[in-house]
């Protein structure tokens, strides 16, 4: 009895725990931005997580939560033709965890924008990260695709809300 109530506390504590760290790297750095690439790269496996989230589905949460906020998605084949302000980056990452039912997972989001670097007299085009948060935390795996757009929706949620405070509509 001890050992299964000792199973049951440490599932529910890994059930429980989650990690947030954000960087916004200058501040009001999302003033004056209109558009930007998204580039998630997402793999889940459902013969692995038991999942079937596809990366279109978790991209389409993406893009809907920027349209809310008043950000264009540049579609995927127009990233060539059509004026981008950044590029959105959304990594997820999962870990089963041993012969538990459970997963870690982490959400990276970063926006990466064109700097200019002058050395040696000669303009250096580069992407630096202006702004970035990142989540993780435990799921079991019923739980798991839906803890995953949850915390997705949260990221998502976190830049609109930085983007609406840099760009106050009057």
């Amino acid at each position: 009895m001890k050992t299964c109530f000792s199973t049951l506390l440490a599932g529910a504590v890994l059930t429980c725990m989650c990690y947030r760290a954000q960087a916004q790297v200058l501040e009001n750095n999302l003033i004056g931005l209109d558009a930007v690439l998204v580039t998630p790269s997402i793999n889940l496996d459902p013969a692995d997580t038991g999942t079937n989230l596809t990366t279109d589905d978790l991209k389409s949460l993406i893009e809907k939560r920027l349209r809310t906020s008043g950000i264009s998605a540049v579609p995927s084949q127009d990233k060539y033709n059509y004026k981008s302000d950044g590029i959105l980056d959304i990594s997820l990452t999962t870990q089963k965890i041993g012969t538990l039912p459970t997963f870690m997972y982490t959400v990276n989001v970063s926006l990466q924008e064109n700097a200019t670097s002058k050395r040696i007299g000669s303009p250096n085009s580069l992407m630096v990260v202006t702004w970035s948060d990142q989540g993780s935390g435990y799921a079991s795996s019923q739980r798991l695709g839906a803890t995953i757009k949850s915390e997705i929706d949260t990221e998502m949620l976190l830049f609109c809300n930085d983007y609406t405070k840099d760009n106050p509509k009057n």
